[in-house]
């Protein structure tokens, strides 16, 4: 640093010097205020007194600081800092706000005889640190807090950096890109730095997260995340591990784990509410990221209300298109609804390969009680069968047999056939004509005559339309 003046008083007594009203000018800045230095025997000086650096710069650093330390011993420091970190890649502004201490140096006032770091360590800080603005290529900080403890030893830094109430947004800027998901965590780094490259173990003590792919949001989040060799400087990549990260959803929990290409992810009695599902599902899959997305794994829901509508899908949050390999299971408590009709899905499996966008499924579902109408007439489902094996809608059939019970003689009806080739048959319940009387048995068989009669007209109906209204 050049300076072009310095005054000052200076007063020497015994092992002590007292400076008092500095004055320095530099080419870039200026420092004032007043030091006392003290010779402890067997050790290096103790400094005490207050600092003002104001602009000072060295090679790109410009630094503004103030020290102060009372007379009881308690110590702040509060400094700005600019700087670039490569030529024309970017820059830093920073402020810091705690504690400074040079092992063997100790700033404070009434200081007692000072302890050499055990770590060896040539500087340490524990304070605040705020990232006013940082411009590393992809990577950008603005306004962000954190609690700082660091040591350097000249050749590494090792920290414990932590931020609380730290936005989805914020974190996204500062790894380089965008994170779909709204929300917040608590968390704290232990890292070492040398250069530009880091490595670091991040914890998660708590946060909140909610995603539009999800409506719900995740709470309690807890975990652990490996960071490492992220270079900051543009094109630095960081390679991310997940130790295991959980967070509870309604009554259940969720574990995420893994990095690079393939993550996994359990979930038990995870409470859904989606346009397409409220209910209870189960999770074991496999997630493998890159140029295509891949899903595998097994899902079980129960407890559940299914909406089978295709408007549900419109309804729903757009989900990324991904090649499958699912097993669905069907547990118990399940029911699968469509405009007025529903019915109760019996336990059941489901093989689905293909993709998001063009599923195909292997496998069977049996539906149990129900209702299903059909051109305003209502029908009680007994029991049915639906049928998966194929690449497309042509590979689904289905056999539903139902009861029209709206008269007091009921009529059986058949539902069956595949998308575009419905067929419906109609027939007189069986085993009802023991229980009727005598007297009223010619009217009641009439009565049932015209409506089956009725009903076939409507079954043949739906068969002569073209296959694309009937769909």
């Amino acid at each position: 640093l050049e300076m072009r003046s310095l005054n000052a008083i200076v007063d020497l007594c015994g092992d002590t010097m007292e400076i008092s009203e500095l004055e320095a000018e530099l080419f870039e800045g200026s420092m004032s205020g007043g030091l006392v230095l003290r010779q402890v025997q067997g050790s290096q000086p103790c400094i005490s007194g207050n600092l003002d650096i104001t602009d000072v710069s060295y090679e790109g650093l410009k630094v503004s600081a103030c020290v102060r330390m009372d007379e009881d011993g308690a110590v702040w420091a509060l400094s700005n800092v600019r700087f670039p970190l490569t030529e024309g890649s970017g820059s830093v502004e920073a402020e810091y706000e705690g504690r400074v201490r040079v092992p063997g140096v100790v700033i404070g006032a009434g200081c007692e005889t000072p302890t050499p770091s055990p770590d060896g360590y040539m500087l340490e800080v524990n304070g605040v640190l705020r990232l006013i603005d940082v411009d590393a290529g992809q990577y950008r900080i603005s306004d962000m807090e954190l609690d700082v403890n660091a040591g350097y030893d000249g050749r590494e830094v090792k920290a414990t950096i932590a931020g609380e109430h730290a936005s989805m947004e914020t974190i996204g800027r500062a790894l380089g890109h965008a994170i779909e998901a709204e929300g917040w965590i608590d968390w704290k780094a232990d890292l070492k730095a040398r250069g530009l490259s880091v490595n670091a173990v991040v914890t998660i003590a708590d946060g909140e997260l909610k995603s539009e792919l999800w409506p719900q949001k995740f709470s309690e989040l807890r975990g652990s995340i490996e960071i490492a060799q992220a270079a900051l400087e543009p094109g630095g990549q960081a390679q991310i591990h997940v130790s295991s990260v959980r967070a509870t959803m309604g009554r259940g929990a969720i574990e995420v784990s893994g990095g690079g290409p393939k993550w996994s992810v359990h979930g038990s009695e995870l409470e859904i509410e989606h346009p397409l599902m409220r209910g209870f599902a189960d999770v074991d899959a496999t997630i493998r990221t890159g140029d295509r997305m891949g899903i595998e794994g097994t899902l079980r829901i129960y407890n559940a209300r299914v909406d089978a509508a295709t408007t549900a899908f419109s309804r729903a949050a757009s989900i990324p298109d991904a090649d499958l390999d699912l097993k669905v299971i069907v547990g118990s408590g399940v029911k699968a609804f469509r405009e007025e009709s529903w019915a109760q899905v019996m336990p059941s499996v489901v093989h689905i390969q293909g993709s998001v966008r063009q599923p195909r499924a292997e496998g069977y579902v049996e539906v149990g009680p129900g209702e299903v109408c059909l051109y305003g007439v209502p029908l009680e489902i007994l029991s049915g069968r639906v049928d998966f094996s194929g690449n497309d809608g042509s590979g689904l059939a289905f056999s539903i047999v139902a009861r029209d019970a709206s008269a007091e003689f009921p009529i059986m009806a058949n539902v069956y056939g595949k998308p575009g080739d419905v067929h419906l048959s109609f027939a007189p319940e069986l085993g009802l004509e023991a229980d009727v009387a005598p007297g009223d048995l010619l009217m009641k068989l009439l009565d049932a005559r015209l409506r089956l009669y009725i009903l076939s007209r409507i079954g043949r109906l739906v068969d002569a339309l073209p296959e694309t209204i009937r769909h």
